[in-house]
């Protein structure tokens, strides 16, 4: 969901803007593109929201998470959507409900997967390049205890990387995430023949819309959720969830969310 915008719009906000309405922050850690151009999209989809009933404005954070955590203190959202780095991190700190999960254009079901590409001649050599500034923690605890030992790098174009890999010219692996995945098995490229893939040791929930107890006392969260899952029922809503590379919602809650991600608390 949304390759969008870096961090800089969001603490500027007026403290009449702030006033007007709670705020739902998309914190996406790694993700591309500048404040400018996705602004007016959340404008839509918060104007979606206040036609429901629903009075909120959005904002986006794209840092990673070790960096941009006293950005998200700062601007003290009501709401979030998190992946589950910036959750797991989060958690101990502040009270969250979990209210619904994403559904991404390529993971449907709430849970998604990343995947390794190594050159199939070379095998599982040199460091493993990161597409997104994931904590090297969460990747060696969580996602691929198995690579503790690995050396690892984020890098911004991860893609080229992978076809330098890919042709001999480059040693190491490359970690991509589920849409990045799809699109390197949609390339129509002779180079991606030489590689072999290792998906992580698990499935891992989808980004999770959570409220922030002690910011949003008294939201009517089950109007949110009900209106967040009927978006793709909506023909206004399922225009807007298709520019945020959604596919929809699905309803989850404290319980089932702490289930699905399967780790200690």
């Amino acid at each position: 969901m949304l390759g969008l915008i870096s961090c800089s719009s969001l603490i500027g906000l007026t403290p009449q803007a702030q006033a007007k309405s709670k705020t739902l922050l998309l914190w996406y850690p790694g993700a591309a593109g500048q404040p400018e151009q996705v602004q007016p999209l959340l404008d839509t989809w918060t104007q979606y929201l206040e036609s429901k009933g629903i009075t909120l404005q959005a904002k986006y954070l794209n840092g990673a998470v070790a960096t941009d955590k006293q950005h998200v203190k700062k601007l003290k959202p009501s709401l979030a959507i998190l992946t589950l780095e910036a959750y797991l991190n989060l958690k101990s700190q502040v009270s969250m409900t979990p209210l619904a999960l994403t559904q991404p254009l390529a993971s449907k079901n709430g849970r998604t997967q990343y995947t390794v590409f190594f050159n199939t001649q070379a095998g599982k050599t040199g460091p493993l390049f990161l597409s997104e500034p994931l904590d090297q923690n969460f990747i060696k605890d969580y996602l691929l205890p198995q690579y503790k030992e690995q050396s690892m790098e984020y890098t911004p174009q991860a893609l080229f990387k992978l076809k330098q890999i890919a042709q001999g010219k480059q040693t190491g692996m490359v970690l991509l995430n589920a849409q990045e995945t799809q699109t390197v098995h949609k390339l129509n490229a002779d180079w991606k023949n030489n590689l072999s893939t290792h998906n992580s040791a698990q499935t891992i929930p989808t980004p999770v819309v959570v409220l922030f107890d002690k910011q949003a006392v008294n939201f009517p969260k089950e109007n949110l959720t009900q209106t967040l899952v009927a978006m793709k029922q909506d023909p206004a809503g399922k225009e807007i969830l298709a520019q945020l590379r959604l596919l929809g919602f699905m309803a989850t809650d404290a319980e089932k969310y702490q289930s699905s991600i399967r780790v200690a608390p």
